[in-house]
């Protein structure tokens, strides 16, 4: 428990002093004045994107949930994802998103059930930005040694393949603990019931995840629109999934200031200053926060 608790303060120290290091590098006064000239009006549409996005991801926690307990309510599957969701913003590492697990449990749906849902979603959403991260790295910079992030989605796609496996379980299932092994019987029960009878399901999913990050992607382009920096939607959408898996690193809190960093260096080779690009990703920080917040503080999401 303390060396978790160190671990988290150091993450948060390390977030803090990459930030600032940068925000010190580009400047204050330019990233103030570019803060203040922002468009406002650019906010409607971009919250709306922001809500049609969440949407998007309850509804591909609905079409698989669906084919175990058919019963269950969209609105009541966006209730338990807004909470979730709301939580995973603002823990460390996101590791908030699986207290959904405990909300669907109020619903008879076991643990292990809920976990290999939960599990497969984000599977599906990280192959799709892994393979995004890996053209926009081949296509934006000059990096020689490309196959480096094919061979990270290799290794996700024999993840997949290993997890059905027959000896990848044995060997999970003999160091689990033993109050988890029913629990892990149900996970692995649930995730061969999709891979096996519902191919049709997951691609559904597969396709409603890049529809999502292109949403998120045209909200983030309309929001560099509103700092007066205008470039190709699609290589903005590619950059922004890209470094949605930079964040993923485990060395800050949800990727604050490598995000950040990372990103004033893949805009800059689009020609965006610094000053804009901290500005954007400054403002959707506070939205996804403010947003958080809201979620959390409406006792009857949860009710």
């Amino acid at each position: 428990m303390k060396k978790n608790f160190v671990f988290m303060i150091s993450r948060i120290f390390i977030s803090i002093a990459i930030l600032g290091i940068l925000i010190y590098y580009v400047g204050i006064k330019q990233i103030l004045e570019t803060f203040v000239s922002m468009k406002k009006v650019f906010l409607i549409p971009i919250l709306i994107l922001h809500i049609i996005s969440l949407l998007i991801g309850a509804l591909n926690i609905k079409i698989l949930i669906k084919k175990i307990k058919n019963k269950l309510s969209f609105r009541k599957i966006l209730k338990y994802y807004l909470v979730s969701w709301s939580i995973g913003s603002i823990m460390p590492g996101k590791i908030g998103e699986f207290s959904i697990l405990y909300m669907l449990k109020k619903e008879n749906i076991s643990y292990g059930q809920s976990l290999a849902i939960t599990m497969i979603d984000k599977i599906i959403t990280i192959i799709v930005l892994s393979i995004t991260a890996a053209i926009t790295i081949i296509f934006l910079t000059e990096v020689k040694n490309f196959y480096k992030p094919i061979i990270f989605v290799v290794m996700i796609i024999i993840f997949l393949i290993a997890l059905k496996a027959k000896i990848v379980r044995d060997i999970i299932k003999r160091i689990m603990p033993k109050k988890f092994a029913d629990k892990f019987k149900k996970f692995n029960k649930t995730l061969n019931f999709f891979i096996k009878n519902h191919k049709k399901e997951l691609t559904i999913n597969f396709v409603l995840t890049i529809i999502k990050w292109i949403i998120t992607g045209l909200g983030i382009t309309l929001l560099f629109f509103s700092f007066g920096f205008k470039t190709n939607p699609i290589i903005i959408t590619a950059i922004s999934m890209s470094l949605t898996i930079i964040s993923l690193i485990p060395i800050t809190i949800n990727g604050i200031g490598l995000r950040e960093t990372a990103a004033v260096y893949l805009y800059s080779l689009l020609g965006a200053k610094p000053e804009v690009v901290i500005s954007a990703y400054l403002v959707m920080t506070v939205i996804t926060y403010v947003f958080a917040i809201i979620i959390l503080s409406k006792r009857k999401l949860i009710s």
